[in-house]
């Protein structure tokens, strides 16, 4: 049963449908406005805008979430950014990636039910959001038109997504812990390769640790006997203020994670 399933998937004619339809199925896609909303709150939207419209290359701040399934976290941090920043249209650009096609396809239709929005204060939601007939809430077009969805394998494709100018800043969180400690180590380096130099690398708590055991793993132990702290001095601890981390990896870029 096993081996004709494989054949199935490895068959030119129809197998990429049925993978496509496999990934949909093992994948969790489970995820809401503001989750974890504290974590999203230490990126410096006013410092990467000011960056960017004095002393860079002008243009909205760009963001990548990588790992969207259904795309509540792009839409928050767009949201995020435009309460920051200003009403929509603001001055932001949020990719969301997923492996997921049908998560993507989600994504794009900006559709949601009460449980995904329940976070989110109301004056927000209402203001942003449209409650539909059928009770769902229906992102609205200025704030949909400040996040697009592309399909990216974080594991496997090059990074970044490819076209993809520098990000200002890389949200990846809760994808890690699936994958293999080789292709963490590969993973990360797409993520950072991704961002411009000072850029932020936003991960979540389990990935923090994930990426210190795959870095480790590639590389050996910290010369100081370290084992939180490679591949610098607070590479792997929490920031409140991300401004005053300073370059935390090895290209220059400041790492996000959980107080610890």
């Amino acid at each position: 049963m096993l081996f004709r399933s494989l054949r199935a998937v490895a068959d030119p004619a129809g197998g990429g449908q049925l993978l496509g339809r496999l990934i949909d199925e093992v994948t969790v896609q489970e995820t809401f406005f503001a989750r974890d909303i504290a974590q999203l709150r230490v990126i410096p939207w006013a410092s990467l805008h000011a960056w960017r419209a004095h002393g860079g290359p002008g243009g909205p701040v760009r963001v990548w979430s990588a790992g969207c399934a259904t795309g509540e976290e792009a839409y928050t941090l767009a949201l995020e950014a435009v309460l920051v920043l200003g009403c929509p249209p603001g001055p932001v650009d949020v990719l969301g990636t997923d492996i997921s096609a049908a998560a993507l396809a989600a994504a794009a239709t900006g559709q949601y039910g009460e449980r995904a929005v329940r976070l989110l204060a109301p004056g927000v939601r209402d203001r942003y959001l449209t409650r539909q007939p059928d009770g769902r809430y229906q992102v609205t077009g200025p704030l949909r038109a400040l996040a697009r969805f592309a399909r990216h394998n974080l594991a496997l494709d090059p990074g970044p997504p490819p076209g993809a100018a520098a990000f200002d800043a890389v949200v990846c969180r809760n994808v890690l812990i699936y994958l293999s400690t080789q292709l963490i180590a590969r993973a990360v380096g797409n993520l950072e390769r991704a961002l411009r130099p000072g850029g932020v690398l936003v991960l979540g708590p389990a990935d923090v640790l994930h990426r210190t055991a795959a870095r480790q793993a590639a590389h050996g132990s910290c010369p100081r006997g370290c084992s939180g702290c490679w591949p610098g001095p607070g590479a792997v601890r929490g920031r409140t203020d991300p401004s005053a981390a300073g370059p935390l990896t090895p290209g220059g870029h400041r790492l996000v994670g959980p107080d610890q």
